[in-house]
């Protein structure tokens, strides 16, 4: 029985102490209240600009790969020719920038070498079903360790676009 009253006690002492902190804390925003809402007020007319700029610049980007996608379903073959045109100008730096990324991800490209050269021997086959979704579509090698090139999962372009660049999967 003393045991009881006992803990009932401390929790009740818990219980106040637990109401004292959000007295004070209510206590602290209604004695500053004015001065943070002014502070407040000051950041957003100061921020309003970049923060605005930044918002039009998400925008923008969302249009121009919708304007992206349509425009290549629409003219593709414009679209390729453009291509063309944008290597043949800038063959030098493309070259070079794919060497840099041969030399930085080596262990990457080794891996995929291994893989390609598997694939034409005969030494491998590429299924044609995606491992996650089960579409019988073309589909990709993705290496989940590059010290282990020919353990790859395959998976279509969608899973593997997922997988790469929002990691759902």
């Amino acid at each position: 029985m003393i045991v009881n009253n006992t803990l009932f006690y401390y929790g009740q002492m818990l219980k106040k102490n637990y109401n004292k902190g959000n007295a004070m804390e209510e206590t602290y925003y209604q004695r500053n209240r004015e001065k943070i809402l002014e502070k407040q007020k000051q950041y957003e007319k100061e921020n309003y600009n970049s923060n605005k700029r930044h918002d039009r610049y998400i925008k923008d980007q969302k249009n121009k790969a919708q304007q992206t996608r349509v425009r290549r379903e629409i003219f593709p073959n414009k679209v390729r020719l453009e291509q063309k045109e944008y290597y043949k100008n800038n063959k030098l730096s493309i070259k070079r920038k794919r060497r840099e990324d041969r030399e930085m991800f080596k262990e990457k490209y080794r891996a995929r070498d291994i893989l390609q050269s598997a694939i034409r021997s005969g030494k491998l086959t590429r299924p044609q079903i995606c491992q996650k979704c089960l579409l019988s579509v073309k589909v990709q090698g993705h290496h989940k360790d590059y010290s282990k090139p020919l353990e790859v999962e395959w998976l279509c372009k969608k899973c593997h676009m997922q997988l790469h660049h929002l990691k759902i999967i």
